[in-house]
């Protein structure tokens, strides 16, 4: 029964797996190339093209999420050239502006992200060695963070950064506590279809027949 947002979608990577475990998708992403693609492969999505830095002020009322998966820029924020320190903070302080009560934000940025920043219920956070994820052409330390929407306010121990995939998995199952009761009700908001583009068939091309030659 969940909607889940996310709001950098880029080629729905990650919303793939929300989809198949039976989520209802609200995908935004501000290149348009790539949200014509994932208007094609989720038409039963929401899409929008918002700056997901202030997703929260630009998404329609109507989208209310009870989980949002993000991986948000770290340093790159929309028509600002250069660096930007705290992006991926602003990205995931608006996204969790969105959710009820009891939602819940799984979120991965930069291994320095300052979560204490958000004065929230961080059930868990820990770095990921950056040599894990070194055959897909990175070696950037990263951070994987639970936060829920709650009255309570802290962060819960932090672990210690794992070395691989296996190891981040293993500490998810081990410490993440179940989700909370979402206090609300959860609205995916108006699906726009998407209607192929049909094409006139090709005007055959003319055949040559060439003649045998005489014996």
């Amino acid at each position: 029964d969940d909607v889940v947002l996310e709001p950098s979608a880029g080629t729905g990577l990650m919303a793939i797996f929300a989809e198949i475990m039976g989520a209802r998708l609200a995908l935004n992403e501000v290149a348009e190339t790539r949200v014509a693609l994932l208007r094609r492969l989720f038409p039963g999505a929401v899409t929008s093209t918002h700056d997901a830095a202030n997703i929260d002020d630009r998404l329609a009322n109507d989208v209310t999420p009870s989980v949002v998966i993000m991986n948000p820029p770290f340093s790159a924020a929309v028509n600002v050239r250069g660096r930007v320190a705290d992006a991926d903070f602003h990205h995931v302080r608006s996204a969790l502006a969105r959710l009820p009560r009891g939602g819940r934000l799984v979120a991965i940025t930069g291994h320095n992200f300052p979560y204490e920043r958000l004065n929230c219920a961080v059930r868990f956070s820990c770095i990921i060695d950056g040599h894990a994820y070194a055959k897909h052409g990175t070696t950037f330390e990263t951070r994987l963070t639970v936060i829920d929407r709650a009255s309570d306010s802290g962060v819960s121990p932090i672990m210690p950064a794992a070395q691989t995939a296996a190891e981040l998995l293993a500490n998810v199952i081990d410490h993440v506590p179940p989700r909370m009761k979402v206090d609300g009700e959860i609205r995916l908001g108006a699906v726009k279809v998407i209607t192929p583009i049909r094409r006139a068939p090709a005007a055959p091309r003319p055949t040559t027949i060439s003649s045998a030659p005489d014996a």
